[in-house]
């Protein structure tokens, strides 16, 4: 049977295949409505061992020899030179990370006075660089004070020196870490753990998936993430999610072990994705297959009808319902009562009068 009379056949018996035409229309109009949208954000980071460029170190802004030059500048000074007891005082930066105070005076406890004063300011001035640059507390150079130690030379004037000495809590340590592919497989297996996916799923509302690892075609520690969410701002935000547990793990670790801020390795992000690509399955396939099996329902639906028919108008007539025999019978062929008998007639007549 060619195509037209398929369509003859399926018009034919339109009770019945059109029905199943409408539900396939249903059908893929809610595919069509229905179907789930994915988008994908890539990107890549690297564990990088330089600090970032804005980051302040204690160790630098703490130089001894700016801490110097800003104590013989303060009030401080100009008090201690103010002091007619005093001569002369000196404050310079020594090879071992400390500063060296030298006041002169006329009596012992006027030196000692001024010595201590200044040493006072240069403990301050090494706070306050600290505070003001907000570098954390653990962090943070200290000062510290040696005792002071007066003397007369040849019972001429006083003279007073002590040293303040640059303390670095974190200065012996070694971070455990390196930028290595064995740090980015420590990465890659905390963003696979239960926990991690735990911690990055509930910084957010959103619903995504991820995945985190490794590029074994480069030495360095690079890292790829793949997010893949129902829309592409999911996506996005979902990439920087991943990152900041993955940067925030890692600080953790090293400082745990006691390294400063700007010596801890971080993440650098090489790649980061500017839109998130639609990775949706095609629609339209699905469409069209459930449009084809539709079809294909609806012309078989149509050929078992036909036959059924067929069947029926081959059966001979004995074989028929006899229940339903009647509805085929025209009024000439219908059963027709016999005539009653001439006796029967007159004794009906007979009644009636």
């Amino acid at each position: 049977m060619d195509l037209l009379g398929l369509l003859q056949l399926v018009w034919k018996h339109r009770r019945i295949t059109l029905p199943v035409v409408a539900v396939t229309i249903a059908v893929a109009v809610y595919a069509e409505l229905n179907s789930p949208s994915e988008f994908e954000a890539s990107g890549s980071v690297l564990v990088s061992e330089f600090p970032p460029d804005d980051a302040l170190d204690p160790v630098q802004l703490t130089e001894p020899s700016t801490i110097a030059r800003d104590v013989r500048l303060s009030d401080t000074a100009e008090e201690v030179l103010a002091d007619p007891e005093t001569s002369d005082f000196s404050i310079v930066a020594t090879e071992d990370r400390s500063v060296r105070i030298e006041v002169t005076g006329a009596t012992a406890a006027d030196v000692e006075r001024n010595a201590n004063d200044l040493a006072e300011a240069v403990v301050d001035t090494i706070f306050d660089v600290q505070e003001e640059a907000d570098i954390p507390e653990p962090e943070r150079i200290r000062g510290a004070t040696r005792t002071l130690d007066t003397r007369q030379p040849d019972e001429g004037a006083f003279i007073g020196t002590t040293v303040v000495l640059f303390e670095d809590p974190m200065g012996d340590v070694t971070n455990p870490l390196r930028s290595t592919a064995a740090t980015g497989r420590l990465l890659e297996i905390a963003s696979r753990s239960d926990a991690g996916e735990q911690a990055i799923l509930e910084q957010t509302n959103d619903r995504f998936a991820y995945e985190v690892s490794l590029d074994s075609r480069d030495q360095a520690p690079v890292l790829e993430i793949y997010v893949l969410s129902d829309s592409q701002q999911s996506a996005l935000s979902g990439f920087d999610v991943v990152v900041d547990f993955l940067s925030g793990h890692l600080a953790e670790r090293q400082t745990r072990a006691g390294v400063r801020s700007t010596d801890q390795l971080r993440l650098e992000v090489l790649a980061e994705p500017q839109r998130a690509r639609d990775v949706s399955a095609p629609v339209s396939r699905a469409v069209a297959v459930v449009i084809a099996i539709g079809g294909f329902l609806a012309v078989l639906a149509a050929i078992l009808a036909d036959n059924l028919q067929r069947r029926r108008a081959s059966l001979p007539a004995e074989e028929e319902d006899p229940e339903a025999a009647w509805l085929v019978f025209s009024d000439s062929d219908a059963p027709k009562p016999a005539p009653a008998w001439p006796q029967s007639q007159e004794r009906e007549r007979r009644v009636e009068g």
